[in-house]
């Protein structure tokens, strides 16, 4: 199984140093600003850069100034560093973005190395410096299998932030049983992948129901039974009732457990 392993992380937003040992499956908990979202921001950059849409973040985000950590006078550049426990090894990217000209940031260095299991010493490519966007593409382009690898990995590193459960969230609608080619970022057909797997690939829908329950042991199952016009609700039920719950109430019921 391919697997981030670990990520360090400097200057980016309100994080100045961290270090984090990954497992596969993360729960953070901390105070409001201790870096809990902008730890999910850096993966949101990294899936705009492998897009080809650095700049264009940076942009949006308010500019360089306002993604360094305390701004430029106190922190000049980003450092990242991202390991993947992969088949055969580690995967390793590492980048240091620093500030240029026009408020943007630009790669001072962008390395891709791969440990293979049993050696000691690892296999480096160092990317060009000084450009806007990721060079990763170009060199997966030119055969580097550490990149075509690195590619593959950084790609499938996605963020799926469900932070709206209002009344017309997209969570909280239905959708159609056959929109299952990806998870939408705003979770719009999560009843239709669960139904899909439950269908499908029933291991993966009870290690998926299994999980939730390891932070909601109320949590049964989900109610998932498409209407007439194939279209399916993220329904829920607790071991100890009958009834059955909607999209929203989960989310309530979790956080009454937690609060």
């Amino acid at each position: 199984m391919n697997l981030l392993k670990k990520i360090t992380l400097k200057g980016f937003k309100s994080i100045q140093s961290m270090e984090l040992e990954l497992h596969p499956l993360n729960i953070l908990i901390g105070a409001n600003g201790a870096g809990k979202s902008n730890l999910v921001s850096f993966f949101k950059m990294l899936n705009e850069m492998m897009a080809g849409r650095f700049q264009q973040y940076i942009s949006i985000s308010g500019r360089a100034s306002s993604i360094l950590h305390f701004g430029l006078k106190i922190t000049p550049q980003i450092e990242a560093r991202l390991e993947f426990e992969v088949e055969n090894g580690v995967d390793t990217y590492s980048i240091r973005l620093f500030h240029a000209a026009n408020d943007t940031l630009v790669f001072a260095e962008e390395t891709l190395s791969f440990l293979q299991t049993g050696y000691t010493s690892p296999k480096l490519n160092s990317l060009e410096v000084g450009h806007l966007e990721t060079k990763i593409p170009k060199a997966a382009e030119g055969k580097i299998v550490t990149a075509q690898m690195l590619k593959f990995l950084l790609n499938h590193c996605r963020v799926y932030h469900f932070h709206d459960t209002s009344g017309t969230s997209a969570m909280r609608q239905s959708c159609y049983v056959g929109d299952t080619r990806w998870l939408m970022p705003d979770a719009g057909n999560l009843a239709a992948l669960l139904l899909k797997f439950r269908r499908e690939n029933y291991l993966v829908y009870q290690k998926i129901v299994k999980t939730i329950r390891l932070i909601a042991p109320f949590f049964k199952d989900f109610v998932l039974e498409p209407d007439a016009s194939q279209r399916v609700l993220l329904n829920w039920e607790t071991k100890d009732s009958d009834r059955v719950f909607g999209p929203i109430s989960f989310r309530m019921e979790l956080y009454a457990q937690f609060v």
